[in-house]
């Protein structure tokens, strides 16, 4: 098989014979057909437009266990036909993750039962041909008394991860965390460091890259409340390579108010940034959207307990999110406004302006549910993001939108479909293929009783397949200058600037008042011919009025009006 593969790649990337991609929304591509049930799908990309994918799988009949496959820009499974296993010991191996390790391969973490009736960590690192690299099976990351269970992961910048989880060691679940290097050493105290063993339970921890081979990491904690009377906030804590914490003793509160503040998610925005989102029931029983951007010194940058994404009416939950490429983040979640579940969106800027709306934008109100979100950037500002939805009465399909940084969306409205076969398709992931457009995996019963996998790859232009190099679709240089018009106009404290140069060359944009009086420098520096963009945030102490900026590329000036409105 693996002879098969070297001879027919250079065809696919050299030669433009037609991609493996499914072009059909009833069709799909398989990624594993294997006996029984293979559930709960994890994904990322290969760094080559391609994906790598992870799963918990029932094929033996007796326990689940993991397994890992790669599939190619082209749609060709690179692989073992049904998958790499990644551990088949006794008991269960269940509800892996996953990481890039910075080769082209990847770092797959999971809850493992081998020992007994309780969970420890494992993990496995496999390289881009498919082969594991630690012991068989994979390495013990945790394997304290008691449970460890629910981990994420995240790249450590030098070939290996860091993990975390929540714990039980000591009676109540905590959050403890290990670095493990590119040999699968572990790095940190033996079983992992202690980020929170505050009172009462701390739980679902989430992680995110700080930029310099530690982590920042975010739980929802219930050390306000008790088992029975539960108060969760959301806590979070930096630790550096060296595994030390960073803040104080437990984390810093991320939000503490009255009400229930869980589940949140967190991205790396910008090096040593990151912003967290979460649901919250601080307005009452029904959740709401908040969102907090705090760097790696522990400094909270908007409102105190979170800036308010969505309060509408209904419950708002599950948020995810994704970078929007300027600070900021772009961020949806199910919506129950209508009396249904939807989904919606929200843009919010490096200052924690939100753009879109007070209470986001529509993605899909499709007839009946759509929900489980999941979303990814398309590299222009914009994101993919992705669905399981009930438009079809019963079954459950997968549909996607794209919606581009102004929060407009691309695709037809309501969603583009993504899987229709009957009978039903379960939660989708997704991940960029690199181009604008992305690669979504799901569980799928369309073979009978128990599920498999299926994969689509979706084009930045809502195409289902990959588009052939005679027909891609790539985009054109500008034929001329071109200065839009900021984005709001009249704009406070904050406002997108978008141009266009057909050259590449030196180029600044100025601001005046005015008189003619040079302000600032806004942009000053080379940029590759093509359409740009830049988050102007004003001097605090500029007054209202009436301002010009202006677009110098070499002998072309282009001057636009702007309105500072306090």
């Amino acid at each position: 098989m693996k002879l098969f593969c070297c001879l027919i790649l250079p065809f696919f990337f050299f030669e433009g014979i037609l991609p493996q991609w499914s072009t059909d929304p009833n069709t799909n591509t398989p990624i594993c057909t294997a006996s029984n049930d293979q559930f709960f799908p994890a994904i990322i990309s290969d760094g080559s437009g391609g994906a790598i994918i992870t799963w918990e799988d029932f094929r033996n009949g007796n326990n689940y266990d993991v397994y890992v496959q790669r599939i190619s820009y082209a749609g060709v499974v690179f692989w073992s036909f049904n998958g790499v296993p990644i551990a088949t010991v006794t008991r269960d191996q269940s509800m892996p993750v996953i990481t890039e390790d910075g080769q082209g391969g990847a770092i797959i973490v999971w809850n493992d039962f081998r020992s007994g009736s309780y969970s420890d960590i494992y993990a496995q690192k496999i390289n881009s041909n498919g082969a594991v690299q630690w012991a068989a099976n994979g390495i013990p990351v945790c394997s304290a008394v008691n449970d460890q269970r629910n981990p994420t992961v995240v790249s450590d910048g030098s070939g290996g991860a860091i993990i975390t989880w929540q714990d039980q060691r000591d009676g109540t679940f905590d959050i403890y965390a290990q670095r493990i290097d590119a040999n699968g050493n572990s790095l940190w105290t033996s079983d992992g460091v202690v980020i929170c063993n505050a009172t009462n339970k701390q739980e679902y921890p989430q992680i995110a890259s700080d930029a310099s081979n530690g982590a920042i990491i975010t739980w929802q904690d219930n050390r306000a409340g008790t088992s029975l009377n539960p108060d969760y906030d959301i806590y979070a804590q930096s630790i550096n390579a060296n595994g030390n914490v960073q803040w104080i003793m437990n984390g810093l509160p991320v939000s503490s108010v009255n009400g229930q503040q869980v589940y949140p998610k967190i991205i790396n925005n910008n090096n040593d940034e990151v912003i967290i989102t979460w649901h919250d029931s601080r307005n009452g029983v029904d959740a709401d959207i908040y969102a907090q951007r705090l760097n790696k010194d522990g400094t909270v940058f908007w409102t105190t307990n979170g800036v308010a994404l969505c309060t509408t009416t209904g419950s708002q939950s599950f948020p995810v999110l994704v970078n929007d490429g300027g600070g900021g983040a772009i961020v949806t979640w199910q919506d129950y406004r209508s009396g249904a579940y939807d989904i919606y969106a929200q843009k919010i800027n490096i200052i924690g302006d939100v753009l879109w709306g007070t209470d986001g934008v529509p993605i899909s109100t499709e007839v009946n549910a759509q929900m489980s979100p999941d979303i990814i950037d398309d590299g222009q500002g914009g994101a993919v993001i992705t669905w399981r939805d009930y438009r079809n009465n019963s079954n459950q399909n997968i549909y996607a939108q794209l919606i581009n940084s102004n929060g407009i969306v691309q695709w037809i409205q309501n969603g583009l479909v993504i899987s229709t076969a009957d009978p039903s398709q379960y939660t989708p992931s997704i991940t960029s293929d690199g181009a604008g457009g992305a690669i979504i995996v799901w569980w799928d019963y369309r073979n009978g009783s128990t599920s498999d996998l299926f994969a689509q790859q979706v084009s930045h232009n809502g195409q289902l397949g990959v588009v052939t190099e005679v027909e891609k679709d790539v985009p054109s240089l500008p034929e001329s200058f071109q200065l839009e018009q900021n984005y709001p106009n009249p704009f406070n404290p904050s406002t997108t600037i978008s141009w266009q140069s057909p050259i590449s060359s030196w180029q600044t944009i100025k601001l005046y008042d005015l008189l003619g009086r040079e302000i600032e420098t806004i942009v000053d520096g080379y940029y590759d011919a093509g359409s740009h963009s830049t988050l102007f945030i004003v001097n605090s102490s500029l007054p209202s009025g009436i301002y010009f900026y202006q677009l110098k590329v070499s002998s072309h000036l282009q001057i636009r009006k702007m309105i500072l409105l306090k």
